[in-house]
């Protein structure tokens, strides 16, 4: 019914990863769309939420890992989860993480 970005406290367990496929009426609404932030700064974000008021709008519910890649230490937690993850580089990894001196 509604979507939020970046609230202080989360009204459900849900969230908005950040990968889209934009409808051509998408896009004339978001043309049409005021910002909603003091720098007036347009976003995706206001777009959809006018969107949705008159046509659906689909999400897929995916099982995961999620880190916050725009927070630095979310970075780094990503990237040390996926090196310990992967084949090419999971060895070499967990030695170097066992080495620190912590």
């Amino acid at each position: 019914k509604t979507l939020v970005e970046k609230p202080s406290k989360a009204p459900s367990s849900m969230a908005i990863i950040g990968k889209y496929i934009l409808t051509p009426g998408l896009l004339k609404t978001l043309a049409k769309s005021k910002s909603a932030t003091r720098d007036k700064e347009l976003r995706l974000i206001d777009g959809l939420r006018t969107y949705i008021k008159d046509a659906p709008i689909h999400g897929y519910n995916i099982e995961g890992q999620r880190f916050d890649t725009g927070d630095k230490l979310g970075y780094l937690k990503a990237v040390v989860y996926f090196a310990t993850k992967s084949t090419k580089f999971r060895s070499q990894m967990k030695k170097y993480l066992r080495a620190l001196d912590f």
